[in-house]
Parts: C-alpha cells; sequence; structure tokens
C-alpha cells in the first residue's frame, strides 16, 4: 500500500529534482520521458503507510508554511514597488526640495510645481524617432545585422537584450544610436 499524498510529493521531488537520464530520450531537438524506463526505475519508500502519512501531513504543512510566506513576501514586495512609483511621482513632478517655494502649474492633474520650474510641451523638450520599418526577409537570425531597438526592449524600467531583432537594411542616419544617446 502506499499514501497517495505521500506518492504526489515522492514524484514531485522526482521529477523536479532528480529523473533518472536513462528515462530521457532525446531523439530529435525535444527531450522526452520514455515512459517504460521511468517505471523501471528503483525508489525508495517507507513500507509502513503510517509513516507515509506522516510523511505526508508534514510536508502538508511545510508547504502551506510556505506558501503562506511567499505571499507575505509578495504583498511586501508590491507595497515596496508601489511606494518606489510614489517616490518617483512626487520627485518628478515636486522636487525633492519639501520647503521650495510652490506655483500653480496650469495642468489640472499635476496641481503645484517648484516656482523656479518651467511648464513646456514634450514635443519642445526633445524628438521622438519613430521611422524605422523593414521586412520579414531583412531579419537576420545571426546577430550580423543591425541591432534594432524596440518599445519591447524596455522592461521595469530597464534596457533588456532578450527578443532582439536584428536586421540588414539600409538605416537613416537620424535612427542610429550614438554613444551617449
Amino acid at each position: 500500500m502506499i499514501d497517495n499524498r505521500f506518492l504526489l510529493y515522492y514524484f514531485t521531488a522526482l521529477y523536479s529534482f532528480r529523473v533518472n537520464t536513462r528515462s530521457i530520450k532525446q531523439t530529435t531537438g525535444i527531450q522526452n520521458l520514455d515512459i517504460g524506463s521511468y517505471l523501471n526505475e528503483n525508489i525508495a519508500i517507507p513500507t509502513d503507510i503510517k509513516e507515509q502519512q506522516t510523511i505526508a501531513k508534514f510536508l502538508d504543512r511545510k508547504t502551506v508554511e510556505i506558501d503562506t510566506l511567499i505571499a507575505q513576501k509578495e504583498r511586501l514586495l508590491d507595497l515596496y514597488e508601489e511606494e518606489k512609483r510614489a517616490v518617483i511621482n512626487y520627485a518628478v513632478t515636486k522636487g525633492i526640495d519639501p520647503d521650495v517655494p510652490m506655483k500653480k502649474s496650469g495642468i489640472p492633474w499635476l496641481g503645484e510645481i517648484p516656482e523656479h520650474w518651467d511648464v513646456k510641451r514634450l514635443k519642445f523638450i526633445g524628438e521622438a524617432i519613430i521611422d524605422l520599418t523593414y521586412k520579414p526577409e531583412e531579419i537576420v537570425y545571426d546577430k550580423s545585422g543591425k541591432l534594432v531597438l524596440r518599445s519591447s526592449n524596455i522592461q521595469n524600467n530597464k534596457l533588456s537584450l532578450k527578443d532582439c531583432v536584428y536586421v540588414e537594411t539600409s538605416i537613416p542616419e537620424k535612427l542610429l544610436l550614438k554613444k551617449g544617446t
């Protein structure tokens, strides 16, 4: 007799940590589990079903404790992220000196801004460069072309170079990044 909860934990441990490589077959690019080899693997289990049940109950308690701790940590991380956004929002819209004289911004959602700040239209402080188009046949997969930075390359306020696109095409000078850009 084998306790089903114990068996679930056992197979979870086997699969997660140490499936025997003899049970993995790879004849193409995809790994497959050879069920015959897998079911012929030797395993060590307690013969006493009460001991299996005791272990399963222990693991039930421990996994609930761990899941609870993970949920609490995730909630804490969410609160820290919210605090970070609030600090950034306040600093970029009100400054960091709470004693500086303020004036009306003329922007309803913004309210007051430091007296020495200006209000300008975004189009007057920089240039949006969104002109590059390319055909699917211009994409190269060996990274030999020019790297195209896309909006999807900005993740979590950082430049991510995962899932990059490289192209072999003529790119206008104004779209090329230069040192310090």
